[in-house]
C-alpha cells in the first residue's frame, strides 16, 4: 500500500451544508495571504487524466496558479504529484535565466485530493 502525502496543505476546498445550504469555500493558510500582501489568484480547478512519471495514465486534480505558456517550465515528481514550476524567462544573448522560480500547475492525485484537500461541513 502506498500512502501519498501532498507537498502542500493547500488549498483546501470546503462544501459547507450547514442551514440546509451548499456554499463552497477555497481556503489558503493564513501565512500564506500575509506573504502576498491579501493579493491571493485563486487558482483554477480541472479534474484530467495525464501521465505520471511512471508512465501510466492516471487521473489528477490540476491545480492552475498560472498559465504557464509564455514560461520556461519543468515538471517535477513530488510526492507521486506533478508540480509544473519555472519562470517567465529573460534571455541574456544565448542564455535563459529564471531569477525566482514561480508555480504554474500542481497535478494531484484524484484521491489524494479527495481525501486530503476536500472538507466537509455538515
Amino acid at each position: 500500500m502506498v500512502i501519498i502525502t501532498c507537498p502542500c496543505k493547500y488549498p483546501l476546498w470546503i462544501t459547507d451544508k450547514r442551514d440546509n445550504d451548499e456554499i463552497e469555500y477555497i481556503a489558503f493558510p493564513r501565512d500564506y495571504i500575509e506573504d502576498v500582501d491579501g493579493e491571493i489568484d485563486v487558482p483554477e480547478f480541472e479534474e484530467i487524466e495525464e501521465e505520471g512519471f511512471d508512465g501510466k495514465r492516471h487521473k489528477y486534480m490540476a491545480v492552475l496558479f498560472q498559465d504557464p505558456e509564455d514560461a520556461y517550465t519543468k515538471k517535477y515528481d513530488v510526492a507521486e504529484h506533478i508540480v509544473v514550476a519555472g519562470c517567465h524567462v529573460e534571455t541574456d544573448g544565448k542564455k535563459m535565466k529564471c531569477k525566482k522560480k514561480e508555480l504554474f500547475i500542481v497535478l494531484h492525485p484524484i484521491q489524494e485530493w479527495e481525501e486530503h484537500h476536500m472538507v466537509k461541513i455538515r
